[in-house]
């Protein structure tokens, strides 16, 4: 028995106690991507993880300006490693049972085991909620996403996205290094030929030389960045959420506030079909009653900051792109974070 108001934790402990230790590892086991197969992406994709602004880190004098998109014979070398891409599959289609073997090949995706504690949805333009819902509920847990092969978790604590995995071949250390132009392709195929059992890649290309610890912590938190940041390009897929009373325990947190990640996600990776679909010309932008996130917590350029009182309800979206005096698809992008923060609302 608990008396209201009691520690979240400690009810998870008691559940934890009373919950048998093969049921535990089954779902801790249901999303897990590093056990999964690394697959490629589709280029187009690839490239808009590519187009990554590094320039935040906090290493002086090695953060390039960004990041090289992938050319046709590396896409073509990652395809050929894991075949054609599967088709998307829906939510209500993912076999929850025991694999079955014969003469069917192994699935791409690991099954997803259906447990009590999981929502699961469509991800459609749900992203920057999902990210607020676990900032406002000051959640610990994770956020799985899946796209056909694809699978990326971001993990939580307290609210914060601290980290994230990737099963794509595109989003590995190695890969992430060479187009970030610290390493080239010769030097990382040398170090994963040395790399065998338990020894990362990341360790060899340090015993080479080619890169120092602090390097590679710095480098590794921008990788971790991409990653987060990729998934704001999606517009299918499927989600789901498990809180945790611990999180995954990293070397390397991030330190980002879910709010300047949706801001910077949403401006740099929706593309202007989608901007226009969400904000479209007639809709009056207006302040919200119930922001998901305080202003103060934004960062806004000085002529965002100029723009926001004018979203009083009174102008049509085309009136602000002509008032800002900025390309369409800028304000656009502007306008659509604000309201995926719930500061403003349109009517």
């Amino acid at each position: 028995f608990f008396e209201k108001p009691f520690e979240r934790r400690k009810l998870l402990d008691a559940v934890r106690k009373a919950v048998p230790a093969a049921v535990r590892a089954r779902v801790e086991q249901a999303f897990d991507v590093e056990s999964g197969p690394q697959v490629a992406e589709a280029a187009e994709a690839m490239q808009l993880t590519a187009r990554i602004d590094l320039q935040s880190g906090s290493l002086q004098g090695t953060s390039p300006l960004q990041l090289k998109p992938m050319n046709r014979d590396q896409v073509a070398r990652m395809r050929e490693k894991v075949g054609p891409p599967a088709k998307p599959i829906r939510a209500d289609k993912v076999n929850t049972g025991p694999i079955q073997r014969g003469s069917e090949p192994d699935p791409v995706l690991q099954p997803v085991v259906e447990r009590e504690g999981i929502r699961r949805g469509e991800l459609k333009d749900n992203l920057p909620h999902l990210l607020a819902a676990f900032y406002n509920a000051k959640e610990t847990g994770e956020l799985g996403l899946m796209k056909g092969q694809v699978k990326k978790v971001i993990f939580f604590e307290s609210g914060f996205p601290v980290f994230a995995l990737s099963n794509l071949v595109a989003d590995r250390l190695g890969q992430f290094l060479v187009r970030a132009g610290k390493i080239d392709e010769q030097t990382l195929r040398k170090a994963a030929d040395e790399a065998s059992g338990n020894k990362r890649t990341g360790d060899v290309l340090i015993e080479m030389g080619a890169l120092n610890e602090e390097e590679r912590l710095y480098y590794v938190g921008q990788q971790i960045k991409s990653i987060l940041y990729s998934v704001f390009a999606w517009e299918e897929g499927i989600f789901t959420l498990s809180f945790q009373a611990r999180a995954r325990k990293e070397a390397i947190k991030l330190d980002i506030h879910p709010a300047n990640l949706i801001m910077r996600g949403v401006k740099k990776l929706y593309k202007p079909e989608r901007l226009k679909r969400l904000m479209p010309q007639s809709a009056r932008p207006t302040p919200s009653q119930e922001p998901s996130f305080n202003l103060s917590d934004v960062e806004l350029q000085a002529w965002e900051a100029h723009l926001l009182p004018r979203c009083d309800g009174n102008r049509t979206v085309a009136d602000l792109v002509k008032v800002a005096g900025k390309p369409e698809n800028e304000v656009l992008g502007t306008l659509v974070a604000l309201a995926s923060l719930r500061v403003l609302d349109l009517r």
